[in-house]
């Protein structure tokens, strides 16, 4: 739990590093991203050309008994030619007719008419495969660098380079991301992150109430009472090495919960219960709460339930009446029978669409409404008996 948590902090404060530096990333990846356009589009074949004569194409021919130098450049049929050397006048004529077709390409990609342009871009090669040794606590734990071992046993240890072929919007933002980890200190992230994760850092231990001791039993259970005593030492205060360094778990919140239906908060150790001083009681999901559930949350059943039916063509949409019925039939089942809390409305919302997604590939381009008319039909009398609605869910 404490290396995962370095390891969220580390994420942390590495994104916070990157938008700092944004703006810089973000201009290094343009230039790099114009240069490889310059060589897609073939702007300017001759970018590279020199605007004064090289040694080949300068030659000596005698004139009267006296060289002379002679300007050459080779016609269509690849003979050579005697011509004029460029003057001032052309050197200049040719460096504004290539800034002008630069500019032009400049403009055109800063108004995104070249984002689905595919260019070769170079960048940082992040699938070499690395050594992995695991131990029954991880490398971590057992104090082996396996990066330093790769090294040792001959690996190059730089950094490698690959040319992707890519759109200009991918490139982009490959790019910028590889420049603003270029810009980013590693060394100075690591320290804040270390830092707050010692102490800032909360640590959520769920369903605490299943490493109680089953009750009744002639002796101690020590399988459970040993994962207490594991908590416990954590709890307390320890070091944990990690392969950023060491962290005290002193100034940690640990916060923990559980259902407590058939334990107490009293049979854990004793050790461990003064290690959580202040106990908050939730109260049970009511109708309401239900209802929220279903519609709030991002990923929620109801949206979930959508999609899928989308995917045969088929629309899907829910009432507020019809809404309300199916959280007041989940919470009447969950005080009926056992109370699982939200749980319930999985179990409630699959039987109530069950037939609906069986006959779902017969109904494309139809609308399925679910008012509370459609709950009533589908989930019967049963969902207002209390003597039935234990066989329906």
């Amino acid at each position: 739990m404490v290396r995962d948590l370095v390891e969220v902090s580390i994420g942390m404060v590495r994104r916070e590093k990157a938008r700092e530096v944004e703006e810089r990333a973000r201009e290094a990846a343009r230039v790099r991203v114009l240069q490889a356009l310059y060589r897609a589009l073939d702007v300017d074949p001759e970018d590279d050309a020199p605007l004064t004569p090289t040694e080949g194409e300068v030659q000596f021919v005698s004139d009267g008994g006296l060289w002379r130098p002679v300007f050459v450049r080779r016609d269509e049929e690849g003979a050579q030619v005697e011509a004029e050397a460029p003057t001032d006048e052309d050197r200049r004529r040719r460096a504004a007719d290539r800034q002008a077709r630069r500019d032009e390409v400049g403009r055109r990609y800063e108004a995104g008419e070249l984002d689905e342009q595919e260019i070769y871009v170079e960048l940082r090669d992040e699938s070499t495969p690395t050594l992995s040794i695991r131990g029954p606590q991880g490398t971590d734990a057992m104090g082996i660098d396996a990066r330093a071992l790769q090294e040792l046993w001959g690996r190059n240890p730089g950094t490698k380079f690959k040319t992707r072929k890519l759109t200009v919007r991918e490139a982009a933002k490959a790019l910028a991301d590889e420049e603003a980890d270029a810009l980013v200190d590693m060394d100075e992230v690591l320290h804040v992150a270390l830092d707050r994760a010692q102490n800032d850092g909360i640590l959520f231990i769920d369903e605490i109430d299943k490493v109680v001791g089953a009750g009744g039993s002639s002796g101690p259970d020590v399988s459970r009472e040993g994962v207490q005593r594991d908590l416990l030492t954590l709890v307390e205060g320890c070091t944990v090495f990690t392969k950023y360094g060491d962290v005290r778990t002193d100034h940690v919140l640990f916060l923990a919960a559980g259902a407590f239906h058939f334990h107490k908060p009293s049979e854990l150790i004793p050790e461990l219960q003064g290690r959580f001083p202040v106990r908050v009681a939730l109260k049970a999901l009511d109708e309401q709460d239900f209802r929220r559930i279903l519609i709030e949350p991002t990923n929620s059943l109801v949206r979930q339930y959508e999609a899928l039916l989308s995917t045969e063509g088929v629309g899907l949409r829910f009432t507020d009446d019809g809404l309300d019925r199916i959280a007041a039939v989940a919470f009447k089942a969950n005080r009926t029978t056992q109370d699982i809390g939200a749980r319930r409305l999985m179990t409630t919302m699959e039987r109530l669409l069950e037939q609906v997604s069986f006959e779902a590939p017969g109904l494309g381009g139809q609308e399925v409404v679910v008012d509370a008319g459609f709950v009533d039909e589908r989930l019967g009398d049963a969902g207002d008996d209390p003597d039935l609605i234990r066989y329906m869910i």
